[in-house]
């Protein structure tokens, strides 16, 4: 199951499975924080690491 939840600043989407951060949105500039992911390349989720410093 996905949860969804978001505030002034952020959206983001959570797995319940593990609790993995799936989705994070930057509202302000519409930005994907987390990287969708390429499975030729690979298969999960990344957090971009420019964001780190937010």
């Amino acid at each position: 199951m996905i949860i969804k939840i978001e505030n002034n600043r952020f959206k983001a989407e959570l797995s319940t499975k593990g609790g993995e951060l799936q989705n994070l949105v930057d509202k302000k500039t519409g930005k994907d924080i987390i990287w969708q992911g390429d499975k030729s390349v690979w298969g999960n989720h990344e957090v971009h690491p420019n964001y780190w410093t937010l």
